[in-house]
């Protein structure tokens, strides 16, 4: 609950211009993942690996810093919790999943870019 506390808190803060580049990375990263799932994509693909990337300047805007271990962790409740899956699978099925394996892949190499 405090870790989804300091995310709401982190939201607000932004400024318009923050904020409208969260929303556009989130509009982003949703477009790509239905296009990499529909076109059968692998999440060790280099699409993947940009998903994965794009997702971490997401998570970084609302974040102090980036740690592999903790995008990838937050990469498990989008399976493991029905409120992420139906979020990120409302238009295409399996993008949750997609997402998931794709940050477990790609993670901890692109901590080091």
């Amino acid at each position: 609950d405090a870790a989804v506390d300091g995310v709401h808190s982190a939201v607000l803060n932004l400024t318009q211009e923050q904020y409208e580049q969260w929303m556009g990375l989130s509009k982003e990263i949703q477009c790509r993942l239905e296009e990499a799932v529909k076109t059968s994509k692998d999440s060790s693909s280099p699409e993947a690996r940009d998903i994965t990337q794009l997702h971490r300047q997401w998570l970084t805007l609302v974040s102090n810093g980036y740690e592999a271990n903790r995008h990838k962790g937050i990469a498990q409740l989008y399976v493991m919790d029905r409120r992420f899956t139906d979020y990120y699978d409302k238009n295409v099925p399996g993008c949750a999943q997609f997402l998931r394996d794709a940050v477990c892949h790609w993670a901890d190499q692109i901590e080091m870019l």
